[in-house]
């Protein structure tokens, strides 16, 4: 047994488990058993290799079973997860109701490949490690027990059970608390979609698997309700359940949701004023109906994409809330490391690229990380690191790599982006006295050379740089000859704070002289050497801000950063709001980052994603499905910002007006939490008006009940109204 630990945990295998049970004792684990399905419960896997190999080229993704069990220790279910040949995986749980104090863990396992389990601080930026013991292979089960004190601050703590496959893990009864402490409710409550779908569109009906566990015979009546983002009530109901001896109790559960939305179920078990469980919660996103697409070839038309891994779970979520291109950032199938891991040794992934076209995802390929064999003579390495911030001394070799690529997915992937961040010195190694952008302007000119001799009608998309501020210097250094579109990185924050506190949208519209990195800028920078280019953000997310749980029946990590917390409705607002205040500052496309994070099954931290760590639906992923479908087809016409000055809170309303099919569409939202009553030039009889979530808001016409023929009145705040006037 190999083990490593600290002062803060301590962790051993006792040995083999034959049965019984263990003690009972506060525990801090919901769905500790897997008798009620895999609710708090995430799982990750990727390339046997490691992150910096494989993932994001292997589209298939294991996901672990609840099964019945009555050989293991528990004598019931079991979590069970069968691991392919490729496969590294993290199995992982989260304890949010942490104090100070003596804690401890106990859990049953049985393996046949190696095992790690891990606790970890997972409020901490980077999920801090601070113990774990290696579980050998063996036929019968094990119990891993271990005993610690958790230090003051410590909001939330991660526990993950990793392996390399192939081979087969299976969990039983994971128990971990307080060694003194309030017991834990006799009965466990989990709430299963059917098909594990939480994304659904407008019209299908939800239907649940409600499952109510004990150790102990009980009766009671399973109350639950139904929530929008809001917080406004739209389903409530009762359910007596009974369990006239220990064991597990069913009840099929059917919900009609009214319209597009972000809901949460809370349900919870009582008996009288007595609480049986504690509350469970389930979060459902209802996303607007649109055709789905099956081929690329109109998604030059659309300016939505993002960065993801290739799986195919990931790729029906792009599909279904409206994204059309991915940058591939991941995914790393583009790569050098990837693709040529030895000398010679070229990879090749067409059933991935294939994937992506077959549901109208279209690639942009990202052309950097070269393997360790080719920047250090040294090593016999195939891969990584990644990422690689060395230019090869060879170049030779780079123009043979971008040659072979761009050849080989030239009838797929039309546009192509040389290196990532060459601004950023974690990114693009400089010698003494070297500047970033000499460095890089050597490596896109013959870049950009290989990729017109292979194919004249490819696009090279340079730059990639941190921010829009750091472009300006590029274009003026002759960046602009080598390249036909021009990218950034832009998140939504500004100097003073994230969006929540923009004056000027996003530092993008408001004047040169106050934002360091306003587009404008890049205009002047354009004007001064005589050419332009499309430009495009390639890495777009919400902030480096910590974003609250969306679950509220658990409390929040720790902030991470100094910038102010994000609530989930702030996160939502934050999406229309970045993506059409770059639209209006001449962005062309905007790709968002990430949409799902690699590590957020492992870490506290997943703010940049519109999934939750588990792969619950996020308040903001529902906010964007319902902007690429309103802003479908549309054309921006013009916007203005108008700060009312006759007002004490001093609003800055924001107006955006767009053509679409069929009539005018015009987005408004204002800078200030108090809502502002305004008038929109539109006619009420041809004028529908929808929410940040898609819902239409009826009786937008006078506040003061007189009849409008001309206008209506909207009290606007931080969240945008979508205002579509119908032709006559």
């Amino acid at each position: 047994m190999a083990l490593r630990a600290s002062a803060w945990l301590s962790l051993l295998v006792v040995g083999a488990c034959v049965g019984g049970d263990v003690a009972a004792q506060p525990n801090l684990i919901q769905n500790s058993s897997f008798e009620v399905g895999l609710g708090n419960w995430g799982w990750y896997t990727r390339g046997k290799g490691g992150y910096d190999r494989d993932v994001a080229v292997v589209s298939a993704d294991p996901c672990p079973a609840r099964v019945q069990a009555p050989e293991a220790p528990h004598g019931r279910h079991i979590l069970r997860f069968a691991a392919p040949d490729y496969c590294a995986f993290w199995l992982s749980t989260r304890a949010y109701r942490t104090s100070p104090g003596p804690h401890a863990l106990r859990l049953n396992v049985r393996t046949d490949i190696p095992l790690t389990v891990s606790v970890a601080d997972g409020g901490r930026h980077s999920a801090g490690e601070v113990a774990q013991v290696s579980v050998a292979p063996g036929a019968r089960w094990q119990t891993v027990e271990g005993a610690w004190s958790v230090p003051p601050g410590t909001s939330l703590i991660t526990l993950s059970v990793s392996g390399t496959g192939p081979g087969t893990v299976e969990l039983d009864r994971v128990i971990m608390g307080p060694q003194e402490g309030q017991p834990t409710p006799p009965v466990e409550l989990g709430l299963e979609p059917s098909e594990g779908r939480q994304i659904l569109f407008p019209g299908e009906p939800v239907r649940l698997a409600v499952r109510c566990f004990s150790d102990l015979p009980f009766s009671g009546v399973l109350s639950y309700r139904v929530e929008n983002a809001w917080g406004g009530e739209v389903a409530a109901d009762t359910v007596t359940v009974e369990a006239g001896e220990a064991g597990l109790v069913e009840v099929p559960l059917t919900l009609e949701l009214p319209a597009t939305g972000h809901y949460r179920l809370l349900a919870q078990v009582r008996h009288g004023t007595a609480t049986l469980s504690a509350t469970e919660e389930l979060l459902l996103a209802v996303v607007p109906r649109r055709p789905l697409p099956t081929s690329t070839e109109d998604a030059d038309g659309s300016r939505f994409g993002c960065n993801m891994e290739s799986r195919p779970w990931l790729m029906e979520v792009a599909q279904a809330i409206g994204m059309r291109w991915v940058f591939c950032n991941p995914p790393v199938l583009t790569k050098w490391f990837c693709v040529e891991p030895r000398p010679g040794e070229w990879r090749f992934f067409d059933e991935v690229v294939a994937e992506f076209e077959a549901r109208g995802l279209r690639l942009v390929g990202n052309l950097a990380d070269p393997p360790a064999w080719v920047t250090d003579p040294q090593t016999q390495e195939r891969s990584g690191p990644w990422p690689n911030p060395v230019i090869p001394p060879d170049l030779k070799l780079w123009d043979e790599y971008v040659r072979r690529v761009v050849s080989h997915y030239r009838p797929h992937i039309a546009h192509w982006a040389p290196w990532n961040e060459p601004n950023h010195p974690g990114f693009l190694q400089l010698s003494e006295g070297e500047s970033w952008e000499a460095k890089y302007i050597t490596l896109l000119s013959r870049t950009h050379a290989v990729v017109k001799a292979v194919d004249e009608r490819l696009q090279v998309v340079g730059g990639t740089v941190t921010n829009p501020g750091a472009f300006p210097p590029l274009v003026l250094a002759g960046g602009l000859e080598y390249m036909d579109v021009g990218a950034f990185h832009w998140a939504s924050w500004t100097p003073d704070g994230y969006i929540r506190q923009a004056g000027d949208e996003l530092g993008l519209l408001g004047p040169k002289e106050t934002w360091v990195n306003c587009t404008e800028w890049i205009r002047d920078a354009f004007a001064q050497v005589g050419r332009s280019v499309p430009l495009w953000n390639t890495e777009c997310h919400i902030t480096e801000a910590d974003v609250e749980r969306e679950f509220r029946t658990q409390p929040h990590p720790a902030q991470y950063y100094g910038t102010p917390r994000m609530t989930a409705l702030d996160a939502a607002n934050a999406i229309p709001r970045q993506h059409i205040a770059e639209w209006a500052a001449g962005v062309e496309k905007t790709f968002y980052w990430l949409l799902a994070t690699y590590d957020s099954a492992r870490e506290g931290r997943a703010a940049k994603t519109l999934l939750e760590w588990d792969r619950s639906p996020t308040a903001a992923l529902v906010a964007y499905a319902v902007m690429t479908d309103q802003l479908a087809g549309a054309e921006l016409l013009d916007w203005k910002a108008e700060t009312r000055e006759d007002l004490l809170e001093r609003p800055t309303i924001w107006t955006f007006r767009f053509r679409k099919p069929g009539g005018t569409l015009t987005v408004v939202w204002s800078n200030r939490d108090v809502e502002t009553e305004i008038t929109l030039p539109v006619a009420p009889a041809r004028t529908r008006v929808f929410d940040l979530f898609g819902a239409e808001r009826a009786g937008a016409g006078s506040m003061s009940g007189l009849p409008l023929t001309d206008r209506i009145v909207l009290r606007v705040a931080r969240s945008p109204f979508y205002v579509f006037e119908a032709e006559r």
